[in-house]
This record gives structure tokens, C-alpha cells and sequence, in this order.
């Protein structure tokens, strides 16, 4: 295990000095996330590795530079990707005389609308878009996802007294038992119908077991066979979900 013996920072550079037991020779490494650390055997000298940092400080910060555009590329490409029922769709925004947005499934479109006088910065009419339309899908969240829960818990033989959507930054759901309450994360109108109502069953089979004992899932199986599908989706898109909608 390396021992990190120093914490610096350079100018604009922050970095750290490892000494390892194996290390032959003086090395500097940049991680994918900007993290800087130099690895150097145990003989040699703090001295000896910050003479080293300063003489490779440009391909540092050429480094860090190139990371950290390359991060904002990716921001800035899924910013223009929204999702809706599970289906990521191209933002397109254009001008107008007023504020609108319109779903186009068949192009698999997101078009967003302004007004001509405040088109200006590209950037700040992305950030604009997606705070309109989550707004427009949080409005829908409120209509749709109380209405299906009640129809699955019809379903499931189970009564609930209340449905709440909330802004959960890292729960699709909760339920309490007592009270008959499922709250919901409004980002479950943007999946999949079979997900969404997964999410929903999930949430329902905790009104007769209050944990995740095999009883449990066989009671969320027998409710929604497809669970595991649905479980897979979400390992592969809720993460990405959740951040293109934390606007």
C-alpha cells in the first residue's frame, strides 16, 4: 500500500507525494478524475519530488486542462439528451414569439421554444430548457404517478390512504406501512411504463412486509414478474437519469 506523506498544492496544481516500497524510479500520474500524485521510492527526498512536479507542471496542467473539458463535454452532451417514458429525446430549442415546449415521439424530440429577444447564450438557453421541462414533467408526475398507484394498489389488494411525489435525490420511493403513505420520486414519469410500475409495486409490497426478506420479493414477483428486468434498467439508467434532472 503506498503512504502518502505529503498533501501540496502548486500554484493551481493540487498533488500528492507516495512513497512505495516497489517504486525504482520518481513517477507522476494524473487519474481520469484530476486527482495528481507523484510515487517515489523510499530514499528519495520531498526535495527531489517537488523539483520533479515543477519541471512536469505543463503536461500537469495540460493534462487537468483536457480532463476537465473533456467532463464539461459530456455535461454539455447530455444536457441536450432528455428522457420520457424511458426513451432519451434531443433537445431542440428554437425561437418563438413565446415560451412552449412540444414532444415529438416520432422524432424522439424535446422542442423548446423562446422568445427572440432572450436567445442569447447557447448555455444558459440549455439550463432555461431543462428547468422548463422539468418543471412540465414534475406538473405531470403530480397527475399521473398518484393515479397509477391508486390503480395498482387496487390491484394488489391493498388500501392506501395518501400518494406524495417528492424530489428524492436518491430514493425512487418509500412507504409507511402505518399510515398507508407511498411517496414517490417524480423522476418515475420519465421511465418505462413496466419500471414505473415496478417502482410503484415495490413500494406497495412494503404495506405487508416491512423489509427486503425473501418473503418480500416473492410477494414484489408475484405482483410484477418482471421485476428483475426492471431492476436491471434502473442499475443501467438511474444514475444517469438523476443527474441530467438535478437542474
Amino acid at each position: 500500500m503506498p503512504q502518502i506523506v505529503l498533501k501540496e498544492t502548486v500554484e493551481d496544481v493540487d498533488y500528492e507525494i507516495r512513497k512505495l516500497k516497489q517504486a525504482k524510479r520518481m513517477t507522476l500520474r494524473v487519474s481520469p478524475e484530476g486527482r495528481v500524485w507523484i510515487s517515489m521510492p523510499l530514499h528519495a527526498s520531498l526535495k527531489d519530488a517537488r523539483t520533479f512536479l515543477h519541471k512536469n507542471l505543463p503536461y500537469v496542467r495540460a493534462t487537468l486542462r483536457r480532463l476537465k473539458e473533456h467532463r464539461e463535454q459530456q455535461l454539455q452532451n447530455e444536457a441536450t439528451m432528455l428522457p420520457l417514458g424511458g426513451v432519451w429525446h434531443t433537445l431542440d430549442i428554437q425561437s418563438a414569439d413565446s415560451y412552449t415546449m412540444n414532444i415529438n415521439t416520432t422524432e424522439q424530440k424535446i422542442v423548446f421554444s423562446v422568445p427572440v429577444q432572450e436567445d442569447t447564450n447557447p448555455s444558459t438557453l440549455r439550463s432555461n430548457a431543462i428547468a422548463y421541462w422539468r418543471y412540465a414533467m414534475i406538473s405531470r408526475a403530480n397527475e399521473e404517478l398518484p393515479r397509477r398507484t391508486i390503480e395498482l394498489a387496487r390491484l394488489a389488494g391493498e388500501s392506501i390512504k395518501r400518494v406524495s411525489i417528492r424530489d428524492q435525490k436518491t430514493l425512487w420511493g418509500s412507504c409507511s406501512a402505518g399510515r398507508r403513505h407511498i411517496s414517490l420520486n417524480w423522476r418515475c414519469v420519465l421511465f418505462p411504463n413496466e419500471v414505473r410500475d415496478y417502482l410503484i409495486f415495490h413500494e406497495l409490497a412494503h404495506l405487508r412486509h416491512q423489509n427486503h426478506s425473501q418473503q418480500y420479493w416473492q410477494w414484489v414477483e408475484k405482483l410484477c414478474p418482471t421485476y428483475r428486468a426492471a431492476e436491471k434498467w434502473l442499475a443501467a439508467n438511474g444514475r444517469k437519469i438523476m443527474n441530467v434532472t438535478n437542474v
